[in-house]
C-alpha cells in the first residue's frame, strides 16, 4: 500500500512540472497585438501605441477617410504667406491692393483643404502641402464685382504667394467680344492664361486648343479679339464656358501649340477663373 501511495504521489509531482514548462514557453501578447489574433506581427506593424497602451490608428490605413479627414501619407508642410491684390483694369495687368475680407483655402499636407482669412490688410499665412502645383482658391466675403479666383503656385520653389484676384465685369468684357452673342455661364468655369518666354516677356504666336462649346479668346490691343488663332504681343489668352462642377473642383488640360507646346493642366471650379502663368 505505501509502495502505491509513493507512485501515485511521484506521478502528480511529474505531472506538475510539465504544467509549469509548458506555461513558461507560452508568450504573453501585448494588448495591443492581442486583438490581431493569427496575424501576428504583420497587423501590428499597421499600429503605434497610444499613451493608454491601446492602438492609434496610423494616416493612410483604417483612419483615413474624406469629408476634410487625411486621406494618405502625410506630404511635407510649408507655411505660406502672401498678399491679395485686385485687377484693375479689363486686360489683367493693372494692379492694386484689395482691402475687403478674403477666404483663401488650398491643399493641405494631409490631403484634406485648409483655409484662412485675409482680413484686407497685411499678409496671411497657411500651412500648405509643398508641391510643385497648389492650387489656392481665394472668395472675397462680400465684395463687389469679384469672382472667385484660383491660382496654381509652386510651394516647394517659393514660400511667398501674391493673388489677384478677377473682376465680373472683366469677365463680361472678354465675352462681348464674341465673333457672334455668346452668354457667359454663371455655373461655368473661366480660364486665363499669361504666356511669357524666359525672361518673363509676353510670348507672341501661342494657339490654345479647347473643347468646342468653349469660348476662345485673345487679347489685342485694349480690347480682346475671338477672330485670331494664336497671342498676340500682349502674350495673353482666355477661355470660357468650361464645365465644371457646382462644388469641388475638376482637373482638366489645355493643349498649347506654336511658339510654345505644351500640355497645360488646369484646375476649374464653377462660378470661378483660373489663373495660371504659363513658362517655357
Amino acid at each position: 500500500m505505501r509502495g502505491l501511495e509513493a507512485a501515485v504521489r511521484s506521478l502528480l509531482v511529474l505531472g506538475a512540472l510539465a504544467i509549469s514548462a509548458c506555461s513558461a514557453k507560452k508568450e504573453d501578447k501585448p494588448p495591443y497585438l492581442a486583438i490581431c489574433g493569427s496575424a501576428g506581427a504583420s497587423c501590428g506593424a499597421g499600429m503605434l501605441r497610444g499613451s493608454n497602451g491601446t492602438p492609434s490608428e496610423t494616416i493612410g490605413g483604417v483612419g483615413g477617410g474624406a469629408g476634410g479627414q487625411p486621406t494618405g501619407t502625410p506630404s511635407k508642410a510649408v507655411s505660406a504667406s502672401g498678399k491679395v491684390d485686385l485687377y484693375r483694369d479689363e486686360q489683367f495687368s493693372a494692379k492694386a491692393g484689395f482691402a475687403e475680407p478674403v477666404t483663401i483655402t488650398a491643399d493641405g499636407p494631409l490631403g484634406n483643404r485648409v483655409s484662412t482669412l485675409y482680413l484686407g490688410n497685411g499678409v496671411f499665412t497657411l500651412d500648405v502641402k509643398e508641391s510643385t502645383e497648389n492650387w489656392f482658391s481665394a472668395k472675397a466675403e462680400g465684395g463687389q464685382d469679384v469672382v472667385t479666383t484660383l491660382w496654381a503656385f509652386n510651394t516647394q520653389a517659393s514660400k511667398t504667394t501674391n493673388i489677384v484676384l478677377a473682376r465680373d465685369s472683366a469677365i463680361d468684357f472678354i465675352f462681348s467680344f464674341g465673333q457672334s452673342p455668346i452668354p457667359r455661364s454663371a455655373t461655368a468655369a473661366h480660364v486665363l492664361i499669361n504666356v511669357v518666354d524666359a525672361n518673363d516677356l509676353p510670348l507672341a504666336g501661342v494657339a490654345v486648343s479647347a473643347p468646342a462649346d468653349s469660348f476662345v479668346a485673345y487679347a489685342s490691343g485694349l480690347t480682346w479679339v475671338s477672330t485670331i488663332a494664336q497671342t498676340t504681343g500682349l502674350g495673353r489668352a482666355f477661355v470660357g464656358n468650361l464645365a465644371a462642377p457646382a462644388t469641388g473642383f475638376r482637373d482638366v488640360t489645355l493643349t498649347l501649340s506654336g511658339t510654345l507646346v505644351r500640355v497645360l493642366p488646369v484646375r476649374l471650379a464653377g462660378g470661378a477663373v483660373s489663373i495660371v502663368t504659363v513658362r517655357p
